[in-house]
């Protein structure tokens, strides 16, 4: 997998691979996560999915030559997909999550 494809990835189908990965390590090295409501665990993860693509767009740019100014090929769709992938996460585990 070329750099290029690697920001591809993680600017849509890679952004929940990625937060997975950041969520465990925030876990196994934070201890008190554990203790976070619910409900802060998921502004976490949301926060996360659109940090992510938005990274991944901030190096596209800088160094694959993306257009840093075209709003609707750039940062639009990493904010799109990283929408997408919260709301996937949160329909695919809220009914797991305890209430609170």
């Amino acid at each position: 997998m070329s750099w290029s494809q690697f920001l591809e990835f993680l600017r849509g189908p890679g952004i929940n691979a990625a937060v997975g990965v950041l969520v465990f390590f925030l876990a196994d090295n934070w201890p008190q996560f554990e203790m976070l409501a619910p409900r802060l665990k998921r502004l976490v993860v949301l926060a996360l999915c659109l940090v992510v693509p938005l990274l991944a767009t901030l190096l596209s740019v800088a160094t694959l030559g993306l257009p840093v100014g075209d709003w609707p090929l750039t940062w639009w769709p990493a904010l799109v997909a990283g929408a997408a992938a919260f709301s996937a996460a949160t329909v695919a585990h809220t009914s797991k999550l305890p209430a609170g």
